[in-house]
């Protein structure tokens, strides 16, 4: 089965006399297909892997700038419930791990290539420690620092 339908901004659909907003990113945020699914009168978002809050999310194939301004727009809806990819929190809490992560992360990667770090000393001095309980730590974090400084170096 191929896809019939495509998003290319926003969609609205009907369903059971239910608004349903089908809305592309429309920029590289986890990955560069990332959509968000809204339905208004049940005041809930599927919001797919833009958000994780069982585990780290990998940064491997998206921009750091572009999620968080997704999420800062999930955030902007009037929801009670938001459905991420990854873990069972379903409320508005979902995000903050995700976020504060990110948000972290870029923030760190940052300010220690401004003080003329290289890429190997980022990555061993970066261990946002609040974070070291959270499932594939072990297996995602230095990974994702090193992604995060390749590719904060080339928005600079």
């Amino acid at each position: 089965m191929h896809p019939e339908l495509f998003v290319d901004e926003e969609m609205v659909l009907y369903i059971d006399h239910k608004r349903v907003i089908l809305q592309n990113i429309g920029t590289k945020a986890h990955t560069d297909s990332d959509m968000t699914i809204y339905i208004p009168s049940k005041k809930i978002v599927f919001v797919g892997d833009l958000v994780f809050n069982d585990r780290l999310p990998s940064i491997r194939d998206g921009n750091l700038k572009s999620w968080l301004e997704a999420l800062d727009d999930v955030l902007l809806l009037d929801v009670d419930y938001i459905v991420g990819g990854h873990g069972t929190i379903v409320t508005r809490k979902s995000v903050e791990m995700t976020y504060e992560y990110l948000k972290t992360l870029r923030d760190e990667v940052l300010r220690l290539m401004d003080e003329g770090e290289e890429i190997g000393d980022v990555v061993n001095a970066v261990t946002m420690d609040k974070f070291k309980n959270i499932n594939l730590y072990d297996s995602m974090h230095r990974q994702n620092v090193e992604t995060a400084y390749r590719m904060l170096e080339w928005e600079e």
